[in-house]
């Protein structure tokens, strides 16, 4: 190893320790204040362990690796309007298999506008540039206003170079006391960049570019003083570098929104999805299909110190490994928060992703087969934040098990990593 590893080894070694052990020293942290706006500069820097860094089995390589990310927060908060934003970099640097070294970056702002229970426009934008999971991936719709993120999965999980782009702006209004709508758009793109571009049609490394254009009408009917009636309809047109053609579909569901305080709420509505695909399969499949179609995210306060977070859902999207191919994403996430004491917060959380791919994938003998992959995962988290604002301390451990029934694509795998790390903000 290098003596510029050791010395990046070294310093987050001793920026995590002199992190936790200046933990009694109380320092202001409540950013820098201008006018209605304030600042909030922020860095953290972990050191984790990875038993399985190129993601293999049974030939699993283990190694440490360094993260450091910096970065600006801001709100600014009127009568009338909020605006929030972030800003950071992470450089990841491997102990041994340096040729993992990564930089990532992302930025998100978001905005609400209008008069309490009468006009809001709310609006959230996100870009980032990563390889592995992204810092706050979401596993909830974006055009729900009820979604809670879950820090578990993403929904475009391929864990390679790529970018991420998600614009979402939404009109709600209440008619009346007991009547009201809203209607959103939303465009998203994934943008495989790098060594795992479309360098090569049809090899099994290739990934597809893929977008979608996105527009829903919800309306929701007050039945008791906290539960209203729910309709969701939804609109979409996706393309992909692998389809001659957009695709469109159509989303029609109806269910039950409650909200009994600010940290109990629950939405869930279900229906049906009908995929419109512009094209045969390459299996010549017919790639036209209806499915059930659910979205379902809620928040608990069991006590004072347990809260419970959900989120289940799924949605047909392009295969980003495969020309003229879709498959239907399934997730469901479950977390715990529990306040052991005023500044100790553990956090236990699970999820699960399926990916079933409508049309059939070509063998070398030229068979077709019915692709499956499955994963689920795991989150140990525990938060140490003292009396001094400027800093959180944390310990986590997560575990990660793929099974992929064909392995054309991605090997098996499982993944355990154990992360150390310090947060400290202005």
């Amino acid at each position: 190893m290098s003596t510029t590893k050791h010395v990046r080894i070294a310093v987050a070694m001793a920026a995590v320790l002199a992190a936790w052990t200046s933990a009694a020293l109380a320092r202001p942290g409540d950013g820098i204040q201008i006018g209605d706006l304030r600042l909030s500069p922020f860095v953290e820097v972990s050191v984790t362990y990875d038993d399985n860094v190129y993601l293999d089995r049974p030939d699993e390589t283990e190694d440490f690796f360094l993260d450091l990310i910096p970065g600006l927060a801001f709100i600014n908060r009127t009568d009338r309007l909020i605006l929030t934003g972030r800003a950071w970099g992470q450089w990841r640097w491997y102990q041994d298999e340096t040729d993992l070294d990564s930089e990532a970056y992302g930025e998100k702002l978001g905005l609400v506008w209008g008069e309490k229970e009468r006009l809001t426009l709310a609006l959230n934008e996100k870009w980032v540039k990563v390889e592995d999971y992204e810092i706050t991936p979401r596993s909830v719709d974006i055009l729900n206003l009820e979604s809670q993120i879950l820090m578990l999965t993403e929904d475009r999980t391929e864990r390679v170079e790529r970018e991420l782009f998600d614009i979402s702006p939404i009109l709600a209004y209440d008619v009346t006391d007991t009547f009201g709508f809203n209607v959103g758009y939303s465009y998203n793109f994934v943008d495989y960049t790098g060594t795992n571009s479309i360098v090569d049609p049809g090899s099994a490394n290739s990934l597809f570019d893929w977008y979608e254009n996105r527009l829903q009408v919800e309306v929701q009917q007050k039945l008791t003083e906290k539960s209203f009636l729910v309709v969701t309809a939804q609109g979409s047109q996706q393309d992909s570098d692998g389809f001659e053609d957009t695709s469109d579909y159509y989303i029609l569901r109806g269910g039950l929104l409650y909200r009994a305080t600010a940290k109990t709420s629950f939405k869930g509505t279900a229906g049906v999805e009908d995929y419109d695909f512009a094209e045969g399969s390459v299996a010549g499949d017919d790639l036209d299909v209806t499915v059930f179609n659910f979205d379902v995210a809620g928040m608990w306060e069991i006590t004072d110190k347990l809260d419970m977070e959900l989120s289940a859902r799924n949605a047909v999207q392009p295969a980003t490994q495969y020309e003229a191919n879709t498959k239907e994403v399934t997730l469901g996430s479950l977390g715990f928060i529990y306040e052991m004491t005023t500044t100790l917060k553990l956090t236990l959380a699970g999820s699960v992703r399926r990916d079933d791919y409508i049309g059939d994938i070509i063998l070398a003998d030229g068979t077709g087969f019915e692709k499956r992959r499955d994963l689920w995962g795991a989150r140990a988290r525990l938060d140490y934040s003292p009396r001094a604002k400027w800093l959180n301390l944390w310990l986590e451990s997560t575990y990660e098990d793929v099974d992929d029934n064909l392995e054309d694509d991605y090997d098996d795998y499982d993944q355990w990593r154990l992360s150390l790390g310090a947060a400290l903000r202005y």
